[in-house]
């Protein structure tokens, strides 16, 4: 719903970024015939709009990764008043976000993967363990919070590569969900990796839009 809600349609890749990612792309039945995209999590006819046939991939965790670092860093306010705490969990990622976007790029920077919940595309692998490389003793929180936001883009990319490598054709990137709309920082790095302008659906109720619209 939110792909239609956003205006997916042929050569358009619909990514609903929140706690992970739902990838969408539709494809007219005479372009794709009898194959079988490998290595994806769905592919069926209407499944998204009618006569066309819908993919589905996506990433297993991708907000999530942000908030598993943003608890991290939050560990020691457990004790602190409820009021402290939320205040600190809201804005930590904003802050993070606005100090790694002034980074400047090094060879020994830190790297990271994102498979923190294994990974579903391309080529599902629910034991894959995600890892963090490169730190040193001036490893500050914004660096390491760039390599994850990073490493949940170039998570992107492969989903995209892959389906392009299966002759799907993919001409714009369209973005809807929380992360689309609250961290633009993430987008313009997602944007950067993809190596294309991202799009981002013009309603906080994607899923709502295209509910109304079937």
């Amino acid at each position: 719903a939110a792909a239609v809600g956003g205006g997916i349609q042929s050569g358009t890749l619909a990514k609903i970024i929140g706690t992970s990612t739902c990838d969408m792309v539709v494809v007219h039945p005479e372009e794709i015939g009898t194959s079988v995209v490998s290595g994806i999590c769905g592919q069926v006819e209407g499944s998204i709009i009618p006569n066309m046939i819908g993919l589905e991939a996506g990433q297993s965790a991708f907000g999530d990764v942000f908030a598993w670092f943003r608890n991290l860093l939050c560990w020691p306010t457990r004790n602190f008043s409820q009021k402290t705490k939320e205040k600190m969990e809201q804005t930590i990622l904003d802050d993070l976000g606005l100090a790694a976007a002034q980074l400047r790029t090094e060879q020994d920077d830190v790297i990271s993967l994102d498979w923190f919940n294994g990974r579903r595309s391309p080529n599902l692998n629910a034991t894959l363990k995600a890892s963090i490389a490169g730190l040193s003793l001036s490893s500050n929180a914004p660096v390491i919070y760039r390599s994850l936001i990073e490493a949940t883009a170039y998570g992107s990319r492969a989903i995209s590569e892959h389906i392009k490598s299966e002759g799907i054709m993919i001409d714009e990137t369209i973005a809807l969900g929380g992360i689309a709309q609250k961290s633009p920082y993430c987008v313009q790095v997602l944007a950067d990796v993809l190596e294309q302008p991202i799009k981002i659906a013009d309603t906080q109720e994607g899923s709502a839009l295209g509910a109304a619209m079937f």
